[in-house]
């Protein structure tokens, strides 16, 4: 249960805190006093979203606490799975620095919004005015049954189901348009590594060629150079081997009576030697350069084939071809694997479906099993609510496309005479019967649920007299087994408090701020009487506040 409130620095408030007790807690003040300050920080502490407008000082940081006692609800396996420290009372902060900036501790640990929600949801219910029109909501009207029947840990496996299955389908869609532009891609690319492929290419080839082509163009002309060469070398009339040969004889010669020829007769015969090795060569180059036609074409047209991949790719050289061709492969194994993967997550999706069935088909054979006695409940606690002649039903369909919440569809009707037909309750019922149904339907789940704190604000708008001091006994007897806070305009049901607060707003020069005061003895009879009379306190009103918080110790004592 909620233990404490430290607010400070939030909407009308500098700063004030507020010890909660263990039963019925009633909460009053005139309008504009702020009210629903507690309301607004008890639903940011329970991770609801806020801003920076909320700041009273624009300057300075809001900080907001919450201590609770948790000892009996069995929370200790959820903070272990959640790695949180579990202690029998426990604090929730929250700030917003003017920065805009917030921060979340549970017990003083950092947490996420969504694991703070996590908690809160454990903890407390917060029951503001628009849930009353959230009455009229089918979504709303369903979770009342999921509730009634303990469906909530299945429905969220279904949900968590269903959500995944929607996020595959959704996929799957978008791939299967995508496979047209997948086959065209697919098909591109095969016919690019294809062409590759068949070109045979390999790193040294084109080199080769090239220098193979130089030669094949010109062999004529290199076969014509070379014999001139050899003519020089062997032919004519001085033959210049032969000429460099009787060179070093007569060097030899020389060298008999002047020894200082023998270095030079010594390079002149190494120029000699070279000279007939080169002419050899010169002969076997001169019988190797052929003329062949056919094969320059060969040459010709291979390259050609070469330098069209290459521009057709903008490469400028075979290697880089050779790296195109890898990664094209690639690329057709990773196609390849996208249509594989595609019927795979096909049937993943086929059997989520069955599952979603069956869970879908258990949800509603529990629902329509608990319809009954949830009609029943309700009933039973619209007579006592000033309304013994309603009727109320629950109606039920089932759907053949599976949503969110299965495959139920499930409407509230009801009218408050007993021989008028039923019409659906969101356009019928009035705002004082939608308070009273809607108090019906939470004194039903506190007890279903077992929820630790309840707070309404204002849920008693629209009904007054004994309809409001019914409601107020209503609120009474679910305080007994539950805390339960509520913001009251109604002098019947403040009076029905085991705890009563009043807010008050206190203006000073250039400044306004919001209080928060426990009300006892002759103020509680004052703050009541203004309730019943206005802002003129008559004796008369005294005397009749006096009575009403009389019958509310008669009521508490028996």
């Amino acid at each position: 249960m909620l233990t404490s409130l430290s607010i400070t620095n939030f909407a009308l408030v500098d700063h004030l805190e507020v010890d909660f007790c263990a039963k019925f807690t009633t909460i009053t003040g005139k309008t504009g006093s702020g009210k629903s300050v507690i309301l607004d920080a008890l639903s940011w502490i329970s991770g609801e979203k806020t801003d920076v407008e909320r700041l009273k000082d624009p300057d300075k940081t809001c900080i907001l606490e919450a201590t609770f006692a948790i000892e009996s609800y069995g929370l200790k396996s959820y903070f272990e799975e959640e790695d949180l420290d579990w202690a029998p009372i426990i604090s929730i902060r929250r700030t917003l620095a003017p920065s805009g900036k917030s921060r979340t501790f549970i017990q003083d640990l950092p947490v996420t919004q969504e694991s703070l929600k996590s908690l809160t949801k454990k903890l407390l219910d917060i029951h503001s005015q628009e849930q009353n029109f959230r009455l009229s909501d089918f979504d709303f009207q369903q979770s009342v049954i999921d509730d009634v029947a303990h469906l909530r840990s299945d429905l969220d496996k279904y949900q968590t189901l269903y959500t995944n299955h929607k996020k595959k389908e959704r996929e799957i869609k978008k791939r299967e348009t995508q496979t047209q532009q997948k086959e065209d891609e697919r098909a591109y690319i095969q016919h690019q590594y294809d062409e590759l492929l068949e070109a045979d290419l390999n790193a040294e080839e084109q080199g080769s060629l090239e220098e193979e082509l130089k030669v094949l163009t010109n062999a004529q002309s290199i076969k014509e150079q070379l014999h001139e060469v050899q003519q020089s070398l062997f032919g004519g009339e001085y033959p210049l081997v032969e000429m460099f040969g009787n060179c070093v004889k007569n060097l030899q010669k020389a060298e008999v009576h002047y020894q200082k020829c023998t270095s030079v007769r010594e390079r002149y015969e190494g120029y000699y030697i070279e000279m007939k090795e080169g002419a050899r060569e010169l002969e076997q180059f001169e019988e190797q350069v052929v003329w062949d036609p056919d094969r320059l074409a060969e040459v010709t047209e291979r390259l050609d084939q070469i330098y069209s991949l290459q521009q057709k790719h903008h490469v400028t050289s075979t290697e880089a071809l050779l790296d195109l061709q890898k990664d094209f492969e690639m690329q057709l194994v990773e196609l390849a694997g996208y249509n594989d993967s595609l019927e795979v997550d096909k049937k993943i999706l086929a059997q989520w479906q069955s599952e979603l069935d069956t869970r879908a088909e258990a949800l509603s054979q529990t629902r329509q099993k608990f319809i009954p006695k949830l009609e029943t409940q309700i009933l039973t606690h619209m007579a006592p609510l000033g309304m013994p002649h309603a009727q109320f039903e629950i109606r039920h369909q089932t759907t053949p496309v599976l949503a969110v919440h299965g495959k139920d569809h499930i409407q509230f009707y009801f009218t408050g005479n007993a021989q008028s037909d039923l019409f659906p309750l969101e356009k019928v019922a009035s705002g004082g019967e939608k308070a009273r149904v809607m108090l019906a339907i939470k004194s039903i789940l506190s007890s279903e649920t077992n929820l630790p704190t309840i707070l309404f604000d204002e849920i008693d708008i629209g009904v007054s007299g004994a309809i409001a001091d019914r409601m107020g006994t209503l609120m009474q007897q679910m305080a007994l087994h539950r805390q339960v806070l509520t913001i009251t305009h109604l002098p019947q049901v403040a009076a029905k408090g085991a705890q009563h607060y009043c807010v008050f707003k206190e203006e000073r020069t250039g400044h306004t701020s919001s209080h928060l005061s426990a009300l006892s003895g002759d103020a509680r009879i004052e703050e009541i009487a203004q309730m019943l009379s206005g802002s003129t306190i008559t004796d008369s009103a005294r005397e009749q506040a006096q009575k009403l918080l009389e019958g509310n110790i008669r009521t508490k004592n028996k």
